[in-house]
């Protein structure tokens, strides 16, 4: 849902988890 794409997680240093994933994937990616 909107909220938990939108909301700041402490715990992923404040980022979107959409913005969390999208640079998991890139650090994946570069290895």
């Amino acid at each position: 849902n909107w909220y938990n794409n939108h909301r700041l997680h402490g715990s992923l240093d404040y980022q979107t988890p959409m913005e969390y994933k999208e640079k998991q994937s890139r650090l994946k990616d570069s290895m």
